[in-house]
């Protein structure tokens, strides 16, 4: 045998059995990863852009019906003005309030109502809405019932614009994933109507 190590200095010139400038990370994932497909990424961005789109002029149209339902009952009803950070009002100041102490005991009560009997139609809608869409994501394959985005819309503006306490994120996240669940069903659809007729 002859004295050198096998892995040592050589006569010979050793080569790096590696690609120029690739790791054995990139190597390996190059060799897993299929070609990327640019028609099928670019209408996922514009199918994503388009979803994220609706769910905004959702949320925007969700927080005008609330803003005006709260300034109709509890101010002009009920004469009552709620508490808001600067600049979040969207309607104009209400010239002159006569405080009904009645009325603000009664209507968060009867929103409340008019929201559980709402809510009968689409018992997802109850709650939050954050917990919803989790739980739908997790153990329902991201699917939401098209009706949810109504439901929760009307059952929010009825609990929170007669005073209920809640906040209005909880509804828009729920109100946005089922808008995004049904334009995902719909492609799903049409993609496999496309499969048949071809």
């Amino acid at each position: 045998m002859s004295g050198a190590p096998p892995d040592g200095p050589s006569g010979e010139d050793r080569r790096d059995p590696r690609p120029l400038g690739r790791s054995p990370l990139s190597a390996a994932l190059g060799a897993m990863a299929p070609p990327l497909d640019l028609r099928i990424l670019g209408r996922t961005l514009l199918h994503t852009a388009a979803v994220g789109l609706a769910a905004g002029l959702l949320g925007a149209a969700f927080f005008a019906g609330l803003e005006y339902t709260q300034s109709f009952l509890l101010e002009h009803v009920a004469g009552y003005t709620p508490l808001r950070a600067h600049g979040e009002k969207i309607f104009g100041e209400p010239s002159k309030l006569v405080l009904r102490p009645a009325l603000i005991l009664v209507l968060p009560a009867a929103g409340a109502l008019l929201a559980g009997l709402l809510c009968m139609l689409a018992p997802e809608a109850r709650g939050g809405g954050g917990d919803a869409m989790i739980h739908a994501f997790h153990h329902q394959g991201g699917v939401v019932r098209r009706r949810v985005i109504w439901i929760k819309a009307l059952a929010s503006i009825l609990t929170l614009g007669s005073g209920g306490s809640g906040g209005r994120e909880g509804p828009t996240m729920q109100m946005a994933g089922a808008l995004g669940s049904w334009v995902g069903l719909t492609l799903m659809n049409i993609a496999d109507q496309r499969s048949d007729v071809g």
